[in-house]
């Protein structure tokens, strides 16, 4: 991948430049006058600063060269969806293509942007959407879709119920606990009190009584195929951003294998951007398939 392989290359050039410095600094600093001593010590410092600045702006500019390619692919994208949303006849099957058109594009897309192998997938509520946590019906997501690589790689034996109210990400977005409007995480092995109804299928995370090494040991066996996640709702766009009066029909969720690879800045709002594009046909996809997306306002 062109980010991985710019990387490597940044980080090579840096080490040359520290191993060229060190070998210098051992030639010349023992022989050299006061003066001379001085001279290496700021040249030594100047350069170090100069390549780290190098590396760190190189890598930035690959990661802006990577959201330019990246739309090309959603334009694509949001052509499907405003087509599928335009087609007033347009069948449950047409909207779910249009919808797995979209994961797929978003798990390419955050590949390519950040290096590291990315999935994508749309979850719509079941039940009630009108009820809130805590009513008598108990509300669950279930996946309408997933991109193509990783529905065949995350197949396993077993079957979990997706209840909301335990999942963190879907609880905290569906009772508007979140005032950004989104979940995100870059290190979900070190959120001590996240919760997931993934570990009924991959295995609980290990929980150890000593601060910061049962941390690293949590990361370093943590059962889940992704430690890193985008979650946004899939609702009505509010007029005004301080007004919360939304209801959540879906989710669109967005995660990588590798930790420290989303941009809350940008990251999100591509996300946000299409999930916001994506609630009139994944409106009309329930209530094709079963009448129920007719939730009122909470």
């Amino acid at each position: 991948m062109r980010n991985a392989w710019t990387a490597m290359i940044t980080l090579l050039t840096v080490a040359a430049s520290v191993v060229s410095l060190v070998l210098a600094y051992q030639e010349w600093f023992p022989s050299a006058t006061s003066e001379g001593k001085l001279a290496i010590i700021v040249l030594t410092s100047f350069t170090l600063l100069l390549s780290f600045t190098v590396a760190l702006q190189r890598f930035r500019f690959s990661r802006r060269a990577a959201y330019g390619d990246a739309s090309r692919r959603l334009n694509r994208v949001f052509f499907e969806i405003v087509d599928a949303s335009q087609r007033g006849t347009s069948s449950a099957a047409h909207i779910k293509a249009a919808c797995q058109e979209s994961v797929n594009a978003l798990a390419e897309v955050f590949t390519r942007i950040t290096g590291s192998r990315c999935s994508a997938c749309i979850k719509i509520v079941e039940g009630d959407f009108g009820t809130g946590l805590g009513d008598d019906t108990r509300l669950k997501v279930v996946t309408l879709c997933r991109d193509t690589e990783s529905d065949q790689a995350r197949r396993r034996p077993g079957k979990n119920q997706d209840w909301i109210d335990q999942n963190s990400d879907f609880e905290e977005l569906f009772a508007q606990r979140s005032a950004k409007r989104f979940f995100a995480s870059n290190s979900l092995p070190w959120l001590s009190d996240y919760k997931n109804t993934s570990f009924e299928v991959y295995g609980m995370p290990p929980r150890l009584g000593v601060p910061i090494l049962g941390q690293i040991v949590r990361d370093l066996l943590w059962p889940l195929p992704y430690r890193s996640t985008i979650v946004v709702p899939i609702s009505p766009k509010a007029d005004d951003d301080q007004v919360r009066a939304f209801r959540v029909g879906g989710y669109f969720c967005v995660d990588s294998t590798s930790r420290f690879v989303f941009s809350t800045r940008m990251d999100v709002e591509l996300v946000r951007g299409v999930a916001d594009c994506l609630h009139p046909i994944v409106s009309r996809y329930c209530s094709l398939r079963s009448g129920s997306y007719r939730g009122k306002k909470q």
